[in-house]
């Protein structure tokens, strides 16, 4: 139980439980991943000990207590081989969707941005998730997700995860999150994405769309590096021209700093990004910055989802979908119940209700 005490005239007084936190997010599972289970223990049962698995960053094999009615670890492996990770792509967003709705405006204007996130795995390289990338972690396979999330000013929310396979490239997960955009019935007044979504495919897809996007430059061959010899920050145009493909015309934005001993480094700092609806170098660095608040979301992430080492990746998946799932839920919390009260826009005190707290609320492995 959290309890927030403040004066009158800024924050009212608040108790929340842990039935409170957790039933909204078992609901909301338990509506959208249908499963059918042959034994005392329900679904609805299922899903609230993943959910505190991934409150408390346990594994499945770690939960047992005697007495407890907890599930045995048996059973829950049991009924995890009865997900459907196809069934999960289709689903997810409708379940980020629920969340996110009653927090934004029908046809407003909001920023979104789409990342790669991954999981390191330590097992043989085969099936169509596992894919290759950089090492880090001691490894260079991983379970990879595409994400795309909704930021309003300091309110960010997951609207949709992707598990990256072998069958799809980035421009599949550009177009199904237009699609998720679309369905939440608002409009796009910025898209920021990886670098690593500065293809001919994706840039052609957003300039297609009319979508405003911000994508940072990869940096590559002698036309570009000469093109990006300057002294101050400038608009330029570009011609992406890669064999077999039609050349594409790309606005590039590059915002010059000159360092002056800062992060103890002189000369200059060029970031160049590819844009579609800005002309202002400083603004387009500025509103790209903001992209990097994504971050913090993986790291919450981290420390809210259960322990496997699980080499399925439906059941990775799962677990992916209910740590953002949680993660979605805590800012909701945030902005309906810490809110200070004054005039001007809202405000959160953020120090009432932090990301560590939440494994206090949610604590329910042991009381049923």
């Amino acid at each position: 139980m959290v309890k927030t005490k403040h004066k009158s005239k800024k924050i009212g007084f608040c108790t929340l439980d842990g039935a409170k936190c957790i039933n909204p997010i078992v609901k909301l599972l338990f509506k959208h991943i249908p499963m059918s289970i042959r034994s005392n223990q329900t679904p609805n049962q299922f899903f609230k000990v993943l959910t505190s698995l991934a409150i408390q960053k346990l594994s499945i094999h770690s939960i047992q207590s005697p007495g407890s009615n907890i599930p045995s670890e048996n059973s829950l492996h049991h009924n995890l081989k009865k997900i459907d990770i196809g069934q999960l792509e289709t689903v997810n967003h409708l379940m980020f969707a629920e969340q996110v709705k009653p927090f934004i405006i029908p046809g407003k204007k909001y920023s979104f941005a789409i990342d790669v996130t991954d999981d390191p795995y330590y097992g043989e390289k085969k099936g169509d998730y596992v894919v290759g990338g950089k090492r880090k972690a001691s490894t260079n396979r991983f379970f990879s997700y595409a994400t795309c999330y909704l930021i309003d000013g300091k309110r960010k929310f997951t609207i949709g995860v992707i598990p990256k396979s072998k069958n799809l490239s980035l421009i599949d997960y550009v177009i199904t999150f237009i699609k998720i955009i679309d369905e939440l019935g608002v409009k796009v007044k910025v898209l920021c994405a990886d670098r690593e979504f500065y293809t001919h495919a994706v840039m052609s897809c957003l300039q297609s769309a009319k979508i405003p996007f911000i994508v940072p430059v990869k940096v590559q061959g002698k036309r570009m590096k000469k093109l990006l010899k300057v002294q101050k920050s400038c608009c330029l145009e570009y011609v992406m021209s890669p064999q077999g493909k039609k050349p594409l015309r790309l606005d590039i934005a590059v915002c010059v700093n000159y360092l002056k001993g800062k992060k103890g480094k002189n000369g200059l700092e060029i970031h160049a990004f590819s844009v579609s609806g800005f002309t202002d170098p400083k603004k387009v660095s500025k509103m790209y910055e903001r992209r990097f608040s994504i971050e913090s979301s993986y790291r919450i992430r981290n420390t809210s989802k259960p322990r496997t080492s699980s080499k399925k990746p439906h059941v990775r998946y799962l677990y992916t979908i209910i740590s953002f799932i949680i993660q979605n839920y805590w800012v909701t919390l945030q902005w309906k119940y810490f809110v200070i009260r004054q005039k001007g826009p809202k405000i959160i005190d953020e120090d009432k209700f932090r990301f560590e707290q939440v494994d206090t609320v949610f604590q329910l492995l042991h009381n049923g």
